[in-house]
């Protein structure tokens, strides 16, 4: 999964892809770290790397891409506060990459 999205990541057609893919990877690390190897810790980490690849985003975006960046941000917010009674959902996981995707996509074919 790792090379996979590295792939992804060199392979993208902008920057804005770059910063989503790069979201999206470290919410997989997450979901990873806290359902298989229960390291709620790093999870929360990782979950803040990606709200750092989507600060990045919000500059280089045009203002209809607003209201869904708000919506993973909001979203992956939530999973961090999950992690106070140390259990995370898998479905906020799947919630958040599920966006991400949309909101990759939308950016690639912009962009085509």
């Amino acid at each position: 999964e790792y090379n996979s999205s590295q792939w992804e990541i060199f392979n993208a057609a902008n920057p804005v892809e770059t910063d989503l893919l790069e979201a999206k990877f470290h919410v997989s690390n997450a979901e990873v770290l806290a359902a298989a190897m229960s390291e709620t810790d790093r999870a929360v980490k990782e979950l803040a790397r990606a709200q750092n690849s989507l600060e990045t985003v919000q500059a280089l975006v045009n203002r209809s891409l607003t209201p869904e960046l708000k919506t993973v941000e909001n979203e992956i917010t939530a999973a961090e506060r999950s992690d106070a009674d140390l259990t995370f959902s898998n479905v906020s996981f799947e919630t958040i990459k599920t966006t991400l995707d949309h909101l990759i996509q939308r950016v690639h074919t912009s962009q085509t």
